[in-house]
Order: structure tokens, then sequence, then C-alpha cells
């Protein structure tokens, strides 16, 4: 167990790395701390936007947690909740969803995610990653035709990722890719060259890294670059005992400096995930 997730981080960061029989129902007995009854999620479970209500950041990391854990009837029920949820947030002018509404600005929250931000994120994000969840579930789900939209997103990413600019469009992309397997063919080339010069861009201080992507796409990274990744990251865990968040809110500065010690927490977990996850499959 890592001593900085154990002390800072939040119960869901330091369940995962324990090796306990019952630590899938302990997990999930924590996520439903951050579910609603709307069935979304919320209550700082996206870090950056420390509010009560649902919100679909929120929600779209409760789908990575629920991911690592095995079937049961808890989940399904966790599970059904949130697609009802994610089916009354669907615009259906737009045919996409929308990462904030504007009661999340009531709340303490980095910039990003002011109200007046979110037509700066496209229909690749978090729409995709969305449509995957819900195809995974599909027998839960009553008011979309996930055909119909899923047909959409595939046109979509092929029309506009080849312009996009943000890296957490190709990550929203890749869950898409790996929750719905028939679409694959289709659009990996274009995937894989996206990911490709996401992973370049290397100048800013939070940037795409290889680990990140390994986590989701294990098959769209090569495999030198991941161990230099890697063992930049154990190097950094050696020398500081965590990873650090080196991102800001440019508001509520006094809450990001509360907050900061869990992000750096999620990305420790996150990291040593990686790690153990590559030496399991050497």
């Amino acid at each position: 167990m890592n001593k900085y997730v154990k002390k800072y981080g939040r119960r869901l960061d330091f369940l995962p790395l324990i090796d306990h029989p019952n630590k899938d129902q302990r997990i999930l007995q924590e996520l439903r701390t951050y579910q609603n009854l709307d069935g979304g999620f919320g209550h700082g479970l996206e870090l950056d936007i420390q509010a009560p209500i649902s919100n679909i950041p929120s929600t779209n990391i409760a789908v990575q947690y629920l991911e690592h854990i095995k079937d049961c009837e808890d989940k399904h029920t966790m599970i059904e909740a949130m697609v009802t949820y994610y089916q009354a947030m669907f615009y259906e002018n737009d045919k996409r969803w929308h990462m904030v509404e504007q009661d999340i600005d009531d709340y303490p929250r980095a910039i990003w995610w002011n109200y007046d931000a979110r037509d700066s994120f496209s229909v690749l994000n978090p729409t995709p990653e969305i449509l995957g969840f819900l195809y995974q579930h599909q027998e839960y789900v009553s008011t979309i035709d996930l055909d119909q939209e899923i047909e959409r997103m595939v046109k979509r990413i092929l029309d506009l990722l080849p312009k996009s600019k943000s890296f957490h469009d190709i990550l929203s992309i890749l869950y898409f890719y790996e929750r719905v397997p028939y679409i694959r063919n289709e659009i990996h080339p274009l995937v894989e060259l996206k990911v490709k010069e996401f992973l370049s861009q290397t100048e800013e201080d939070y940037h795409l890294r290889v680990h990140q992507v390994y986590l989701i796409s294990p098959s769209m990274v090569k495999r030198e670059q991941l161990i230099e990744d890697l063992e930049a990251l154990d190097k950094e865990l050696t020398k500081h005992g965590y990873i650090f968040c080196r991102w800001q809110w440019f508001q509520y500065p006094d809450t990001f400096e509360e907050i900061r010690p869990l992000w750096n927490a999620y990305l420790t977990r996150q990291a040593i995930e990686a790690i153990e996850k590559f030496e399991e499959e050497r």
C-alpha cells in the first residue's frame, strides 16, 4: 500500500490497492455515497467539481471504477440507475450530452467546469464514452436509439477527430472504442493516428501520458513508449512517494489547495495500477 494514498487519498483510491476478499463490495459501498437519487453521481467524485448535485463528469468517473468490479446484483442495481440518469440528461436536439448544467456555478469548481465554458467541449467528449457504457448495458436503455446514435458518433469521429486539439476527446473515444467492439475497424486507423499525435505533444506540464492510454486501450500504445513512461512514473514515486497534480483551477484557490492532495493520491493510484498491470502481463 502506498503511504501517501493511504494517508491523503479517498477510500475509493486506496481500496483498489488492497488485497481483500470483499474488496469489490467495499468499493461499491463507497461508490454509493457519491450517487444521488436521480442515479447520477456528484459529491466531488470528479475532484474538480466540489458539488453534491449529479453531474456528467462525476458519473463518468463512477463508470471507470465500476469497470474493475466483478458482476453482482448490487453493481447492476447501480448501473440501472446510472442509465436512467444518462437518458434524462441526453439532449435530443443536439444528439449529445453536455458536461454540466447551470446550477454547477453554485459550487466550487475548476474554471473549465463553469457553465459558460461547457460549449468548449465538443461532441467528442463526453458523448462517445457514454454511448459505449449504454451499449454495454443496453438492456436498461429505453429512450435512446443506440444503433442510430452509435452510427452518428462514428461519422462524427471520422469528421471531427482529425481537427481535434483536445486529448480529452481521444480519451472519451478510446472508451467508446473499447466498449463498442463492432465499430473498431472503421475508426481504428484515425484513432491510432491521433493517439500518436497527442502523445508526441509533451510541451505543456499537463499532457496525455502513455499510461493513461494503456489503462483504457492497451493495443494503442507501443511497448517501448509504455516502458519509458512507467519508468518515469516509478522514478517520481521513488523520489516523492506520490504523483503530483500539475494543474490548478484558476478560481477558488483555497478550495483547490485542499483538493490537490486528493488529486495526488488519485494520480498515484492510477500510476500504481498501470505499473502493476504491466508487470502482470510480462
